[in-house]
């Protein structure tokens, strides 16, 4: 953090307790003492901590330079100097030249001099730049450099000028406002713009250097509070609950924090600039074919707005400055330094149960997973039942999903348990029961400072293990294959080339058409390195782009806050998100009532939520993707939404039972929603939906085939099918056994299992469908050993919704 210090004994005591970035203020020149500035250089030259000094007009002289250059040539971890406003002359510049002959750690310099200080000291001559000039020849680490408003003629600018064909490193560098000062920087500018124009026109590959970090759990357990610390914000204590999933973008960094990406023009130049300065290289490159080129260049710069072919415009000498992209030489330094970097997709899931079923199209199979806690909930025996439950749901949720990635428990609240004195230990130990059989994937805290634990114990307001957390996600993230896979520039461009759609207000693109076409014309014709391309894309946050059918792979969205913010509007917590004064004011209380209540929307609430724009759009997609059926002409079923629960009668259930017995692995929030929105929207198409009672956990729906009944028991993680008429026994099983099936193949990732079993209606007992079959169990399978009148077993996978309901 920056501390000011206007004394040189406060900033020696700061160098001694470990201050990274220290700012001697301009006050500190009346209260100067030879021996206090001496000591401060002392403990400087040793020092391993502090990364930035700002020294600006604080009365260094030409003596006060010689000491700080003997100072840095012992120093090994400043990184940033700024003696701006100094009077050092040629004598201090010299001593710091020399300085910069052995420093491999400074990057940035600023030895910028008063435009209105002529007269009131040295300042940097000739003699200055030209041993500055022959010190650049061999530093390899310093980027940028500042010695505008001093004296420097035409000879140091041209030993500065000499030195630049030699070194490659400096990127950033300010002469002064006069013909061949400006003629050197732009010398400067032209040759990183050739460099990345030669990167832009390749094929060149390399890491993305971006991974997706998924914040889930309880709700109100903290996940805001965690990505706010995260990210350096303050702690709220009244914040609103999460609706839905909310995004945000951080990029690491060198001081170990993480912080807002510097705002570029657009992906291709960011990953062409970092490219340009990789140690050694890259790791493949392959110049593109003349004819590829030329379409690659003209499409790129179409897709930026940055026309890469002009000729650079010039400044009132006359002076090449290089085109609009290199004027904004900030960007190339930030893209320079980035180079080992990562930018992460913060994914902020709400916690409330209602989200669950949207929640499954959105985790995604590669990148973090953070498991948010909190720890007074698995403490307290009142509650401990209840936060285990959640964190079963969650982990279990991630390893269908993604079996393979890295997952960190974190308990919240680390004060208040030490308040309560209650013991680390325990929480650990439940964590451990928990996760022993098939959660192998859990990160283990290295070094932590409380304990031997499997989880990371933070607090949010007091800041408390923050860091730790911090460096854990990170090193994840980076050994994490999916983040070092390469990627081609002309990818990069195609990035560009869909999400520069936006500017033209478009929330989605058709894959067919639009897309296609776009990746054609940046010289990817190919379908499946497009289709690639898209997946890589939405696995890190990019964009949204769903795979499980023909059609929903048809559809690019430009912006995943766009449509989960849409989704979420419908899908939530009407006693905690919903305002329903603003319904009140349109007349649509009861519809909002009705809609989280009993699960039924009505278009006009829709279109008000929606505001009218693109409605069509998410019905017919929360249709595909099982959230939402028609219901009537007016109105849609939401199951997510439906909150009374069934009580199974004393007389039990009427009909014969088949059980879907998921305990073996997991039957998330979800799974038994879909299954009813299936139900109903094959009921809708063919009769209406005038007899059907729904519940949280049950369905009695009229089907074409006959009646169907389901019941949802979590405690046993079963859905059980009640059939009344024997004849409609076995295409009903097939039905809902096909309509699982499409459940899992299009949101669960085909990740869920489970053992069907069926009635004997002799004897009441629950047999194994492999073992009814070969028995031929009536009424299941007729004579033919088939279930029902049905020839084959219905498809699935990859069938549209329509084609699926239709074949049923």
């Amino acid at each position: 953090m920056k501390a000011v210090y206007v004394s040189y004994e406060e900033a020696l005591r700061a160098l001694r307790d470990g201050a990274e970035h220290i700012f001697v203020s301009k006050e500190s020149k009346y209260k100067k003492k030879q021996q206090s500035f001496n000591k401060f250089l002392d403990e400087l030259a040793q020092n391993n901590t502090c990364t930035v000094l700002d020294m600006e007009q604080s009365c260094i002289g030409p003596e006060d330079a010689v000491s700080l250059g003997r100072a840095l040539e012992r120093n090994t971890i400043l990184r940033k100097l700024d003696l701006s406003l100094n009077y050092i002359g040629d004598i201090g510049a010299i001593a710091i030249a020399k300085a910069l002959e052995c420093n491999t750690a400074l990057v940035e310099l600023d030895l910028s001099c008063d435009p209105y200080g002529y007269g009131l000291g040295p300042m940097i001559d000739n003699a200055g730049a030209v041993a500055i000039a022959k010190a650049l020849k061999t530093n390899t680490t310093l980027e940028v450099l500042f010695l505008d408003w001093n004296d420097i003629g035409t000879e140091g600018c041209e030993a500065i000028r000499e030195a630049l064909e030699y070194n490659h490193t400096l990127t950033i560098l300010r002469l002064g406002d006069f013909k061949i000062a400006e003629e050197v920087e732009g010398a400067l500018y032209e040759k990183h713009q050739r460099r990345l124009l030669d990167m832009l026109n390749s094929d060149t590959k390399a890491p993305l250097n971006r991974s997706r970090v998924m914040f889930v759990g309880q709700g109100r357990a903290g996940k805001s509070a965690t990505v706010r610390s995260l990210s350096l914000e303050g702690f709220v204590s009244e914040w609103n609950s999460t609706a839905g999933v909310d995004i945000k973008e951080l990029r690491t960094s060198e001081n170990k924090y993480w912080e807002e990406p510097w705002c570029y023009r657009d992906f291709t130049t960011q990953f062409a600039a970092r490219l340009v300065f990789t140690p050694n290289g890259v790791t493949r490159k392959s110049q593109l074919p003349s004819s590829q080129n030329n379409n690659h260049q003209v499409s790129a710069a179409e897709t930026v707005r940055v026309d890469y072919q002009t000729v650079p415009s010039k400044n009132s000498f006359g002076v090449l400055k290089g085109p609009d992209i290199m004027r904004e030489s900030s960007n190339f330094f930030d893209a320079k330094r980035s180079i080992d970097s990562l930018t992460l997709s913060l994914w902020d899931f709400g916690g409330q149960e209602v989200f669950y079923s949207m929640h499954h199209l959105f985790l995604t199979k590669s990148g973090v997973y953070v498991v948010v806690f909190d720890m007074r909930e698995l403490s307290e025996p009142s509650t401990r039942t209840e936060a285990k439950t959640y964190l079963l749901f969650w982990l279990r949720s991630i390893k269908l999903h993604a079996p393979n990635v890295s997952v960190l428990l974190v308990g919240t609240f680390l004060a208040d348990i030490i308040e309560e004195k209650c013991n680390l230990q325990d929480i650990d130990k439940i964590l451990r029961e928990l996760t022993k059989l098939s959660f192998a994937e859990i990160v283990i805290p290295a070094n932590f400072e409380h304990e031997d634990l499997i989880f990371f114990p933070i607090d949010n307001k007091e800041k408390m293990g923050i860091a730790s957390l911090c460096d854990a996600i990170e090193q994840c993230a980076r050994v994490d294959n999916s983040t070092s896979r390469e990627v081609s520039v002309r990818w990069m461009t195609f990035l560009d080339s869909i999400l520069g759609q936006k500017e033209n207000q478009k929330a989605y693109l058709t894959f067919s058409d639009e897309v296609k076409s776009l990746g054609t014309n940046l010289g990817i014709p190919s379908i499946s390195e497009q289709e690639e391309a898209l997946t890589l894309f939405h696995e890190r946050g990019f964009l949204i782009h769903m795979t499980s059918t023909e059609i929903l792979k048809n559809i690019v969205v430009l912006d995943p806050q766009w449509l989960i913010g849409a989704l979420s509007k419908v899908i939530c917590d009407g006693s905690i998100h919903i305002n329903i004064d603003q319904f009140k004011e349109v007349g649509l209380e009861d519809d909002a009532r009705v809609t989280y209540e009993k699960g039924l929307a009505s278009r006009d609430f829709l279109d008000f939520v929606w505001k009218s724009d693109q409605v069509e759009f998410f019905i017919d997609l929360m249709k595909r993707t099982m959230l939402l059926s028609e219901w009537d002409r007016e109105s849609y079923l939401i199951p997510s939404l439906l909150r009374d629960t069934y009580v199974i009668p004393e007389t039990n259930i009427v009909g014969l039972r088949c059980v879907f017995d998921f305990s073996a692995s997991f039957l998330p929030n979800g799974v038994f929603q879909r299954l009813v929105c299936l139900c109903v929207e094959l009921r809708s198409r063919n009769f209406g939906n005038m007899h059907s009672k729904l519940y949280e956990n049950f369905a009695s729906i009229v089907l074409q085939q006959g009646m169907v009944r389901l019941l949802e028991t979590k405690e046993t993680q079963t859905i059980t099918l009640y059939v009344e008429d024997d004849s409609a026994a076995g295409n009903l099983l097939t039905i809902i056994q096909s309509m699982l099936q499409k459940v899992n193949s299009d949101v669960m990732g085909a990740g869920l299992t489970w053992e069907t079993y069926v009635e004997n209606s002799n004897t009441n007992e629950l047999i194994r469908l492999s073992e009814a079959q070969p028995r031929k169990l009536s009424p299941w399978f007729n004579s033919d050993g088939l279930l029902g009148t049905k020839k084959k077993e219905i498809s699935s996978q990859s069938v549209d919704l329509d084609t699926f309901l239709g074949s049923l």
